[in-house]
């Protein structure tokens, strides 16, 4: 049943119209609600700014540069010879949605430069962080950088480990660019055993072909990335250069 009410509108909520209450306290009359809409209205409003803070801690800790945040599924160039990696990318986003992150799930975007690898990682990476996940996108080389660095400097890379354990998607950008010491390989293979342990899901994007990949991480490194991922290359021309060549021509992009 509707509620109506003879009050003034400063006199009665808002939002149902319920008169206030009259309360004398002391000299002063206060007017008092008799409904909870103000109340209910103000707990909205904090659950809001929580989910708002917990979406903005959640991109500040995914590595994400703002470059990469740009990049959309809507804004992915659909050219012949990407159709099967952004098919791909689709369905691992529709298979996280339901639930299904075993470790058999993950992808490998292999590719010459250009041809929109990392831009199909951040697109999922972007998605998942709206659908209130966890996310942590590492270029690879600067991550190995960050971890040479705390140990020269006596530091413990554990607060890093665990960064890398315990997201709900892990995503290393360009593996293969890193120069492939001893040391550097032995960091990857301990962050791919960490996400293969406890299954977590993994996205890869390298320049290198399988082949040279396997021939730099290794047998036991590149088996385990080949147990938790599926390879998918991306094909076409290179975006950068196109856009470059066609800047230098004045052409309107």
């Amino acid at each position: 049943m509707e509620r109506t009410s003879t009050a003034t509108p400063s006199e009665a909520c808002p939002i149902c119209g319920a008169p206030y209450r009259k309360v004398q306290l002391g000299q002063k009359e206060l007017l008092v609600s008799s409904c909870d809409c103000l109340r209910k209205e103000k707990e909205e409003r904090i659950r809001e700014r929580i989910l708002r803070e917990e979406k903005e801690g959640r991109l500040r800790a995914s590595g994400l540069t703002p470059r990469l945040f740009l990049s959309r599924f809507s804004n992915f160039e659909e050219k012949p010879g990407k159709e099967r990696a952004l098919n791909k990318a689709r369905e691992f986003l529709e298979r996280f949605g339901e639930g299904e992150r075993l470790h058999s799930s993950g992808v490998i975007f292999w590719g010459k430069p250009g041809v929109g690898k990392s831009h199909l990682a951040a697109a999922i990476a972007n998605e998942l962080l709206e659908r209130g996940f966890s996310v942590l996108f590492l270029n690879t080389v600067d991550f190995l950088n960050s971890l040479r660095d705390l140990y020269r400097n006596e530091e413990s890379e554990a607060p890093e480990i665990e960064r890398v354990s315990g997201v709900d998607l892990l995503v290393l950008d360009d593996l293969g660019a890193e120069k492939p010491t001893e040391w550097a390989l032995e960091k990857i293979y301990q962050i791919v055993n960490i996400r293969y342990e406890r299954l977590g899901p993994l996205i890869i994007t390298t320049n290198l072909d399988l082949n040279s990949l396997e021939h730099l991480l290794g047998e036991r490194t590149f088996g385990r990335i080949l147990e938790m991922c599926v390879p998918v290359e991306v094909g076409g021309e290179d975006h950068r250069r196109r856009i470059a060549g066609l800047r230098a021509e004045g052409q309107k992009l």
